[in-house]
Order: C-alpha cells, then sequence, then structure tokens
C-alpha cells in the first residue's frame, strides 16, 4: 500500500479512475452497437455489414438511382416503421446458408415490402439479386406483397430464399 497523502496513492487514484470511465465508455458503446443502426431516406451506394445489424428502418427508404446496396450474410432489416423498402437503383442481398439475410417487421406488425422499379435510364445493365435470404411480414395496400418488381428493365434474381407470411390484396 501507499501512505494516506502520498503523491504515489494520487497517481493510483486517478489511474484507477481513467480505467474506470474507459471500461464504462466501452460498455455503453457496445450497448450502443447491440441497438443496431437507424435507417431513413435516400440510400446511396453503401454497404450494409454484420457490424451494424440489425438495420432498423425508421421511415421511408429509397436505394437511389445508379447507386447499389449491397447487403451481407447475416444482416437484420428490421422495419419499425410500416413503410415500403424501394429500390430505384440496385440490390444486392448476398446471404448464406448458415447466415440469412432477414428482412422483417418490428415492432410494426407489418412493412409494405420490397419494390423495385430499376427501369429508369440511368440504370440500364444494373440488376438485384436477393440470396438466401428470409422476407416475412410484409402487407402491401394495392400492389406487391413482399416484393414488387416494376418497369420493364428491373432485373431480380432470387434464389435459396424463404418469402412467408407477406400479403396484398392483389398481384402479389
Amino acid at each position: 500500500g501507499f501512505p494516506a497523502g502520498s503523491h504515489d496513492w494520487g497517481k493510483y487514484m486517478i489511474r484507477k479512475l481513467l480505467l474506470t470511465c474507459a471500461a464504462s465508455v466501452m460498455a455503453l458503446a457496445g450497448i450502443a452497437s447491440a441497438q443496431g443502426t437507424p435507417v431513413s431516406g435516400t440510400i446511396l451506394t453503401s454497404t450494409w455489414d454484420i457490424n451494424g445489424s440489425p438495420y432498423n428502418i425508421m421511415g421511408p427508404v429509397t436505394v437511389d438511382s445508379a447507386h447499389t446496396l449491397t447487403i451481407d450474410a447475416g444482416v437484420e432489416v428490421v422495419f419499425q416503421a410500416d413503410v415500403r423498402f424501394n429500390v430505384e437503383g440496385a440490390l444486392e442481398v448476398y446471404g448464406s446458408e448458415s447466415e440469412m439475410v432477414v428482412f422483417r417487421p418490428m415492432p410494426a406488425m407489418e412493412w409494405g415490402g420490397i419494390y423495385l422499379n430499376a427501369g429508369v435510364e440511368a440504370n440500364l445493365g444494373m440488376s438485384s439479386y436477393i440470396e438466401w435470404a428470409e422476407i416475412t411480414g410484409a402487407v402491401s395496400d394495392t400492389i406487391g406483397g413482399a416484393i414488387h418488381v416494376s418497369g420493364m428493365d428491373t432485373h431480380l434474381d432470387i434464389s435459396h430464399s424463404i418469402i412467408h407470411h407477406n400479403s396484398t390484396p392483389s398481384y402479389g
């Protein structure tokens, strides 16, 4: 031990306080990352990876024309609002058999589905891919259900995916 009032005792206490503060900051950072990444508005070319998951859709979103959103294996896309996921550019979802990409509602009981309309001139040659994904809980008031593809030049390939518990009154 250090005698009370010694210079070494003061250094020890400051070091202990700094370590305690650093541990608290690291714990809070861990809590923040567990809550995920809030998303709304326009999405430009980017990649959503497992480190930012879940991606919480807080309001209307649109992948902008001539841009690509890539979603990596194991990512969850959680709809906190009943909104549609608009894609005017390209969507590339690359899950895996052991780490599917999941689109689901929470706490909203439904969301508006994925609406692809990439058939504008700026997007010629762009395609969207959905591999190893689960899409659930989408409800459309008009058309489409879980996925709606519109536009003559809009291309979508889907493989190894589960699309369930979605609904629409027509064309779904």
